[in-house]
């Protein structure tokens, strides 16, 4: 069996309408897997995302963010309501 990381961080953060981070780069991890968890379309991006702008997560969809996560945190918010995001930090 392969090891895929000797240290990984996981996360859940509580989404609303105002900007949160979900997740930071630190030297431990590589990439990050974000899946949203809530009732609620979540959109993903940068530290000034928007619901018009962002990438939108539907209640149950999940995304890698790979190498974008090197370059800097990931922040989501939604339209109204609450939702919840997963994060795995490989």
């Amino acid at each position: 069996m392969a090891i895929i990381s000797e240290a990984f961080e996981a996360s859940q953060v509580s989404v609303s309408s105002s900007a949160v981070e979900v997740a930071a780069p630190s030297a431990n991890n590589e990439s990050v897997v974000v899946k949203n968890l809530g009732p609620e379309t979540v959109y993903i991006g940068n530290s000034g995302v928007t619901t018009g702008q962002g990438y939108p997560l539907s209640p149950g969809e999940s995304v890698d963010g790979g190498a974008v996560y090197n370059e800097g945190s990931i922040y989501a918010i939604t339209a109204g309501g609450t939702s919840t995001l997963a994060a795995i930090m490989l």
